[in-house]
């Protein structure tokens, strides 16, 4: 087996790994879908079943925004095919309010007939040498439940962030109307700054999203990013399932104030419903919105040695 950084010559085999999972593919028609073969599937189609490494088009393009902001898409390779898949995004940013330096582990997937042979565990390996090439203080991941485990045997041990996913009813008209500037700003604007909404991952893959879109799959949702009120920089935007909800992604520093803003933002937009996530310890300051909680998820961090 043999662990390393991927090129894009790699897209093929990538997409190949992740489209290992899916039993049945389907094209969308409208707000229904039909079952159909993975050829006869729009690159927008593949996309909806797992994002842009579902077709060797846009996993082309997503990899070359990432060899071109400097990050780490790495692979796993048996007798030269791709097994295994991750990407890893070095940041600087606010954890519990100190500066650090980390690696995020974004994606992290093995080929579905080569599971349980150690092969993630051998990319985690790489990620930790790799991490202390890059000074990384902590390596940082957003596990599913079922995979705490895992990565608590690899050292994963303390959690940085926990939050809460809430979906808030809006109301029936905004109260006023926001002042935005809208404009894709740049990481140096934000890097210092709390992320208080949406926060599913390191600050920076939040960011990194701005930057990666792909015409014909981003462009037929409404995408805006800004800055609201002179002080909170933010993204809203539409879900691809359901045209009445939109996301929530914010960095600044009072909660209530900034979600006041936002709702009103989203309203005036015309959505119906906002989701985010929020921090457990800012739940209770966004109480009288009345968020309903969906799911809650951690990040988890081990340190560089």
């Amino acid at each position: 087996m043999k662990i390393r950084m991927a090129r894009l010559e790699d897209a093929k085999g990538i997409t190949r790994v992740h489209c290992s999972d899916i039993e049945k593919w389907y094209r969308h028609i409208g707000d229904s879908k039909i079952e159909d073969a993975y050829e006869n599937l729009t690159i927008r189609d593949r996309y909806l079943h797992g994002g842009p490494w579902m077709s060797v088009e846009s996993c082309a393009i997503h990899l070359n925004t990432l060899l071109l902001e400097n990050q780490c898409p790495i692979v796993a390779e048996i007798n030269g095919k791709v097994v295994g898949h991750a990407e890893v995004l070095i940041s600087e940013e606010p954890i519990k309010g100190e500066m650090k330096r980390i690696a995020q582990l974004d994606v992290l997937e093995v080929h579905k007939k080569f599971r349980r042979r150690g092969i993630g565990r051998a990319i985690l390996e790489y990620l930790f040498e790799l991490a202390k090439d890059k000074e990384c203080e902590l390596i940082t991941v957003t596990p599913d439940p079922n995979a705490v485990g895992f990565y608590s045997k690899l050292g994963f041990n303390e959690t940085v962030y926990s939050g809460l996913s809430v979906d808030i009813d809006l109301p029936e008209t905004p109260k006023r109307e926001v002042n935005i500037k809208m404009e894709e700003f740049p990481w140096e604007k934000i890097k210092t700054k709390e992320m208080i909404f949406g926060k599913f991952q390191s600050s920076y893959c939040h960011w990194f999203v701005i930057k990666d879109k792909i015409f014909g799959i981003n462009d037929k949702i409404y995408y805006e990013t800004g800055i609201m009120e002179h002080k909170y920089y933010y993204t809203l935007k539409e879900s691809f399932s359901n045209p009445k909800i939109v996301y929530l992604y914010l960095w600044g520093k009072n909660p209530k104030e900034a979600l006041s803003f936002a709702i009103n933002r989203a309203k005036y937009l015309g959505f119906k419903t906002l989701r985010t996530l929020v921090s457990v310890e800012d739940y209770n300051k966004i109480r009288e919105f009345k968020p309903k909680i969906i799911e809650k998820s951690i990040i988890l961090s081990k340190r560089v040695q």
